[in-house]
């Protein structure tokens, strides 16, 4: 399983090279999204994102 953090209104990915939700990256394909190996790894990265965004596990 890996995690990603996913927008809930949009349903799109924070891309891989995105900072925070300031710089607006993102994506629907998941080979170029952020992934992470652990929910606390997805959870910490999330702190740069607003309300809308959750870790998802596929």
């Amino acid at each position: 399983m890996s995690y990603y953090l996913r927008n809930e209104v949009s349903g799109t990915y924070a891309h891989r090279d995105s900072i925070g939700q300031h710089d607006g990256l993102t994506t629907t394909d998941l080979d170029n999204a952020a992934r992470f190996d652990t929910w606390g790894e997805a959870s910490d990265y999330s702190q740069n994102f607003g309300p809308d965004w959750s870790v998802d596990e596929i």
